[in-house]
């Protein structure tokens, strides 16, 4: 299955809606960035695992970073819902995927992969520690 067949396949026209424009943000932030679908949803690795797209329960999209943990969040918009590596973004408009803080997180995500490639580093819990 693409990307594009997952959106197709989406009930929710809004969420679809909000996938393919988050598949095409990401895309366009990371040329290299390379898509699938994993886990039944579409996923994004540039270097290392970088993100994916979960549709949430009652409308909207969360953009979930794999190395989460290492952000600065600065925005204060990345939520862990209780996990330790992962923090996601909630969306739940077009307007709010298209804010300068939604571009700068995924700008972060994209560096902090490139430090793990350049450290060598599969281990997120020694690299947050190091610093």
């Amino acid at each position: 299955m693409t990307i594009e067949d997952y959106i197709l396949s989406l009930e929710n026209s809004a969420q679809a809606d909000l996938i393919a424009a988050a598949h095409d943000l990401i895309e366009n932030l990371i040329p290299q960035v390379k898509s699938s679908i994993k886990w039944t949803v579409p996923f994004y690795e540039y270097h290392k695992h970088l993100c994916y797209l979960n549709p949430k329960k009652g409308g909207g999209i969360e953009i979930a970073f794999i190395h989460g943990a290492l952000f600065s969040n600065e925005q204060g918009l990345l939520q862990d819902a209780g996990r330790k590596q992962i923090k996601g973004l909630l969306i739940k408009n077009l307007k709010e995927l298209h804010s300068d803080a939604v571009t700068e997180i995924i700008l972060e995500a994209a560096a902090i992969n490139e430090e793990l490639k350049r450290d060598g580093s599969d281990d997120w819990y020694k690299t947050i520690h190091k610093k």
